[in-house]
């Protein structure tokens, strides 16, 4: 709060600033010392409540790295400029990486069966997971959860590892039995079955606003 208050300098016999309180803010028989005592005392309370409200939303969080894996081929420069400007805004708060694997069927027959196709890119994703990260699979069977679960459920993932946290994005038949059992959490984005470039961009925003509802900055509200 500032206050603006007529005041009057007077240099003798010693220098002294006298301010005059307008009648307006004084009480019935009230001084004008005390009614100046009061007002800032009460803006330093005010100060102080809501510095202690802020550092109430914030949560300590380890930074350990965080990948993106996703199932896909590569996407057209517009579409990995989006991206990645999502991608640099995560990695403000920890080390991030996005790792691409290959879809399933390459290396097989083009009419391999989507069975078959998931088994593959299984083995190659869970070779990418490696053996000790926390992994998220993003299955839209999985459980839904809000903007701040996802935090918490983050924030708590870095607490139980050392070697990274993952969240990954399964190809157009989704992921096999053997990835889903590997994962600690399965989490859907949407009811809706996406796009896995859609899904993609919309996790990349959900990290960034996960680690700003951790830090209690105000992006999301």
């Amino acid at each position: 709060y500032f206050l603006v208050m007529p005041c009057v300098l007077s240099v003798s016999p010693r220098i002294q600033w006298q301010c005059r309180i307008p009648q307006w803010m004084l009480s019935q028989g009230e001084s004008p010392r005390e009614r100046l005592r009061k007002v800032t005392a009460g803006s330093s309370s005010s100060s102080s409540s809501s510095s202690k409200s802020s550092s109430k939303s914030r949560r300590a969080v380890r930074r350990v790295p965080l990948r993106l894996l996703y199932v896909g081929k590569p996407a057209d420069a517009s579409f990995e400029h989006v991206c990645d400007t999502w991608a640099a805004k995560v990695r403000r708060y920890c080390p991030f990486e996005e790792v691409r694997v290959k879809p399933g069927g390459a290396s097989s027959a083009k009419n391999a069966s989507a069975d078959a196709q998931r088994v593959e890119e299984a083995g190659r994703a869970l070779k990418a997971v490696g053996r000790d990260s926390y992994l998220f699979v993003l299955d839209e069977r999985g459980k839904s959860v809000s903007s701040e679960h996802l935090a918490k459920l983050y924030a708590e993932a870095c607490d139980k590892t050392s070697d990274g946290v993952v969240f990954a994005i399964g190809g157009p038949y989704g992921w096999h039995d053997d990835v889903r059992s590997r994962a600690q959490q399965t989490i859907s984005l949407s009811p809706l079955v996406l796009n896995h470039q859609v899904a993609r961009i919309v996790t990349l925003e959900a990290l960034y606003r996960s680690w700003t509802i951790l830090n209690g900055e105000p992006y999301h509200h």
